[in-house]
């Protein structure tokens, strides 16, 4: 017996994946979310809210605890502890109803169980008093019968409860405040020489069907809950060994075989079932010394079917250890040859729940599991996988809508791609294609790595390294020399009169000086010739006055006049 109460749970919240893929093309496919618990606590049985929201936890010495998935807190209990040494056994849901199966081992040295109907008000908190008591139901065995209730379904206003040693007690539960038993019914297997074993019963339509362990499995009539005929027993397949479950899907009941294998069989006449086929997952894996596989549940989601396994450790290394097989997922569409679509693997699976968007897993160990839906199918639950339908990516850090995988810069949402590779995001890099720059102070279109004056648009080159740009530099290939004030193709240092274009050097100054020398004697003589001239004339034009005035007066000129033949001469 384990007497730890929920006080001593220990809760893990980790991210981790452990699910070995198979099928490329599965419709849909999980992902490890989160352990909710792990504990020594004798967890029995695990219960998901009709609403998906909740997950109801049996502790067989403690009671029920109720879970929220959204929350990921403990939000409800109830406890028979107190109340003659109670364990709770079984439960089952009805919109916010819930149904409690309790044992009193010790009532009148018997076996006593009790039908407990409890509501769910959605409030409170661990402890609280969230499940309301709303009634109960004790079956108190006669001193010649043996009571053991194995399972409970509610099927419309009726409890139907599987007896291990005779067959179905069914209560009429539509007014929990008066409860009431309708049917005792014994399925005899005298005739056949068998022995009572029901450990399961599944309800479809008018039909119920019974697991009978060793001895297959009973169908009866329950269109009247209080007076069930039996259908027709199945104990003579040779395929047959232990069936602990049987699931109905359509016309075919999926059977949880004990081993690890799931029946077949055709119930669209359901007085004379018809074995098809049986099927398990791949077993090239398996490490039979471990023990032999045991399927434990099945559960049936549109089409698909999950199995739970026991004893069924894996040869396949997963995070440094061999692990040991939880479920395994089939493909329904073909009914009656199921394809094998992937199996997980986190401790021996023991029961199963399954939601469109999660899983459920109770383990041998007593540890629940949530798993979410992945609907890329790259092992991270879509409720941590930020890229939910991008195998490739399921982390982004920086929140800039790249995932991490293929973000240059994980932790910059302002960066994601660097396509030069020169460790600048190519949005904040002028010069995203080249690896040798990312940078342009001045925005001259030349990088700063590249260009000698990095706060100067007008200059980027020096090529002679005088420190002045090519641009501006007259001389861009003599260090020496830059400027050229007065364009003579010759450099300011070099030249003795840089404003003149004409004199550069000093032999042209001396030469310059020759020629002015030169120039002033030549004047000098032109000036003495010109006064000289000028005297001439003024003579000359004095003569012929003269002349011209003594002709004037009858004065003979001639001898004047020869004068002034030979000035003109």
């Amino acid at each position: 017996m384990k007497y730890i109460a929920i006080s001593s749970l220990i809760f893990l919240i980790f991210i981790i994946n452990i699910s070995s893929s198979t099928a490329e093309d599965s419709d849909t496919n999980y992902a490890f979310y989160d352990t909710i618990l792990t504990t020594n606590m004798g967890v029995d049985q695990v219960l998901l809210s009709d609403d998906g929201k909740y997950v109801y936890v049996v502790d067989t010495n403690n009671g029920i605890f109720v879970y929220s998935l959204e929350s990921s807190g403990w939000v409800g209990s109830y406890s028979f502890a107190g109340q003659n040494y109670k364990f709770t056994k079984k439960i089952f849901t009805n919109e916010e109803l819930v149904y409690v199966v309790s044992l009193d081992p010790y009532s009148n040295g018997k076996d006593t169980y009790e039908l407990v109907i409890l509501e769910d008000t959605g409030v409170g908190g661990v402890g609280s008093n969230r499940l309301q008591f709303r009634g109960n139901y004790t079956i108190n065995p006669l001193a010649d019968d043996i009571v053991s209730i194995t399972d409970l379904k509610i099927h419309d206003n009726y409890a139907y409860l599987t007896n291990r040693e005779k067959g179905l007690i069914v209560l009429n539960v539509e007014n929990y405040d008066a409860i009431y038993e309708i049917n005792d019914y014994e399925i005899s297997l005298i005739e056949h020489d068998l022995s009572s074993n029901f450990v399961d019963i599944t309800i479809a339509g008018d039909n119920a069907y019974i697991a009978n362990g060793n001895n297959g499995f009973v169908v009866v009539d329950i269109s009247n809950p209080a007076s069930i005929t039996e259908v027709t027993k199945i104990f003579n397949w040779s395929q047959l060994n232990y069936v602990s479950k049987i699931i109905i899907s359509g016309n075919y009941a999926y059977i949880a075989n004990g081993d690890y294998n799931i029946l077949i069989a055709d119930i669209s006449i359901p007085t004379n079932p018809i074995y098809l086929n049986k099927f398990s997952i791949p077993l090239e894996d398996a490490d039979f010394n471990y023990g032999t596989p045991q399927i434990t549940d099945i559960s049936i989601l549109e089409n698909r079917l999950f199995a739970t396994y026991f004893n069924y450790r894996s040869n396949l290394e997963i995070n440094g250890a061999n692990q040991e097989l939880s479920f395994g997922v089939f493909n329904l569409s073909n009914s009656e040859n199921p394809e094998f679509v992937e199996s997980y693997y986190h401790g021996e699976g023991e029961q199963l729940l399954v939601r469109e968007d999660l899983l459920i897993l109770l383990t041998r160990y007593d540890s629940v599991v949530r798993y979410s839906l992945d609907s890329d199918n790259d092992g991270v639950s879509d409720s941590l996988d930020d890229f939910p339908n991008n195998k490739n990516e399921w982390k982004d850090s920086d929140g800039d809508g790249y995932g991490d995988n293929s973000d240059v810069f994980p932790y910059n949402w302002n960066e994601w791609l660097d396509f030069d590779g020169d460790g600048y995001g190519d949005n904040n890099d002028v010069f995203p294609n080249n690896r040798n720059e990312w940078e342009d102070t001045d925005r001259d279109g030349y990088g700063d790595n590249e260009d000698a004056f990095d706060f100067n648009p007008d200059e980027w080159r020096d090529s002679d390294g005088d420190g002045y740009g090519d641009n501006f530099d007259a001389f861009p290939n003599d260090p020496s020399e830059w400027r050229d004030s007065d364009g003579d193709g010759y450099g300011n240092g070099e030249d003795v009169l840089p404003n003149n274009p004409y004199i550069h050097s000093a032999y042209q100054v001396g030469i310059s000086c020759g020629i002015i020398g030169l120039g002033v004697a030549r004047a000098a003589i032109i000036f003495e010739n010109y006064h000289y001239r000028k005297r001439y004339v003024e003579e000359k034009d004095n003569l012929e006055k003269t002349i011209d005035s003594l002709n004037k007066k009858g004065i003979k000129t001639k001898e004047l006049e020869l004068i002034l033949e030979k000035i003109k001469e």
